[in-house]
């Protein structure tokens, strides 16, 4: 996926080359509406207005940021969604990024990207899987789990890891004959790394999701610890090239579930719902 950047100083917009150029200048001419949290009414240049996120940091961590060479997270989730786009990966696609730059320091900032027609998987379970006849219920959960196992082996695989990997982050959708696909969501809580993730990190990815299909709500509507092991049986398949072993199918899950009953442990006490 190829980039292009038009400026009008302090103001720059970097956007994928399936943008229109006049729509990125129109994008750019409104950068006040962007950056100050009021995206303008949708129009006719695409099909759907991306989805906006902007991002403002103190003066400190900017200085901070410069001195190190960190990027703001904008930037991050677009090298990050643009890096995940030509691995393959099914998530968020990033569009644009705009930036306010004064005095060599990114002021402001705000992520472009493609709006989605899905659910999460969270509001997918508890209205379809939920409605389903028993039987279609059991097709259509594996499906929905070679989908979501799939596309987090692929994010691994390509380097990348998401420490909020829960339901309402990734969104689902079906196609054609009862095809299920998975989107992966928010660019801004991944992070590169400089090499495969380990079964630790890999392991803590998965936990977390594992804690959003323990809900109550989701597993009245059916979800249960057999789903937990399909999935975790697809994903360990997609990472290995061939199906584990039941006991490396054992220590993996253990290590999920263990993860997971901590991270609820800990929102009961503070009075928080895991989703």
């Amino acid at each position: 996926m190829k980039t292009y950047t038009l400026a009008r100083p302090p103001f720059m917009i970097t956007c994928v080359d399936q943008v229109p150029r006049a729509v990125a200048s129109r994008w750019l001419d409104e950068h006040a509406l962007w950056l100050g949290r009021r995206p303008p009414a949708p129009r006719v240049e695409l099909e759907r207005e991306p989805i906006a996120k902007p991002h403002q940091s103190g003066l400190v961590k900017r200085l901070l940021r410069a001195l190190s060479g960190r990027p703001a997270r904008p930037q991050r989730a677009f090298r990050i969604g643009l890096a995940l786009a030509r691995a393959g990966v099914r998530a968020a696609r990033p569009l644009a990024l705009i930036e306010e730059r004064r005095g060599g320091l990114v002021r402001r900032s705000c992520l472009l990207v493609e709006a989605i027609e899905a659910v999460n998987l969270r509001d997918f379970i508890l209205s379809r899987l939920r409605q389903a006849a028993r039987q279609d219920a059991e097709v259509l959960k594996r499906r929905l789990w070679i989908a979501v196992a799939r596309e987090t082996a692929r994010l691994h695989a390509a380097r990348v890891r998401q420490r909020d990997l829960k339901a309402p982050n990734v969104l689902v959708a079906e196609g054609a004959g009862g095809r299920v696909e998975a989107t992966l969501i928010d660019l801004e809580g991944m992070a590169f790394l400089s090499a495969p993730p380990s079964p630790a990190v890999r392991a803590r990815d998965l936990a977390r999701l594992a804690a959003s299909l323990r809900e109550a709500a989701v597993r009245a509507a059916g979800v249960t610890e057999d789903d937990w092991r399909f999935l975790v049986e697809r994903y360990l398949e997609q990472i290995r090239g061939s199906p584990p072993s039941p006991e490396e199918t054992d220590r993996f899950m253990a290590r999920t579930l263990e993860w997971a009953a901590r991270k609820e442990a800990r929102n009961r006490r503070r009075g928080r719902v895991t989703h």
